[in-house]
């Protein structure tokens, strides 16, 4: 390393279950899908952007390190995960996510029906039932339809 060059260290900590959507059980899996995990933590995961005056991190641009550090993990392959099941992998985890977030909204919901109605407990299923009914009411079949498939195209061209 040349005088008075910086180094960077990243590290990340990959739990079981994302190991087992990679396909990954053994070191030698590891060793084989390695490429692959980086790829997709160093591009979905986490990235290192140069600040713009855009209030918006995420469309800042990549920073040249962050783009020369995924250029290196392309060297190590990516070929062991095809892009469908790379994409299903990403899909599902954003589902898992959606998932979670929705979860944590029943809790508010329920919350809320607690204080309301000064009720010792509210069930999952009563707070379900609430958000359910709620939906019902904001459907439009149309415009349902209309955005589905806008987000579809938007996730087919990358753009999620």
């Amino acid at each position: 390393m040349s005088r008075g060059a910086e180094r960077l260290r990243i590290g990340w900590q990959v739990r079981k279950n994302k190991l087992r959507e990679f396909g990954i059980k053994t070191f030698q899996d590891l060793d084989e899908f390695k490429g692959d995990l980086l790829f997709y933590l160093g591009s979905e995961h986490d990235s290192l952007r140069s600040k713009t005056a855009d209030t918006n991190p995420s469309r800042w641009p990549l920073h040249p390190l962050w783009k020369d550090f995924l250029k290196n993990i392309q060297r190590l392959g990516i070929f062991g995960f095809s892009n469908l099941d790379f994409m299903n992998c990403v899909l599902e985890e954003r589902e898992e996510r959606i998932e979670i977030a929705v979860y944590g909204y029943l809790k508010r919901i329920a919350a809320i029906r607690r204080v309301q109605e000064k009720a010792d407990r509210v069930r999952l299923r009563e707070a379900f039932d609430r958000l359910e009914s709620k939906i019902v009411e904001l459907h439009e079949p149309f415009s349902w339809e209309m955005d589905v498939t806008k987000r579809a195209k938007q996730i087919e061209l990358g753009k999620w």
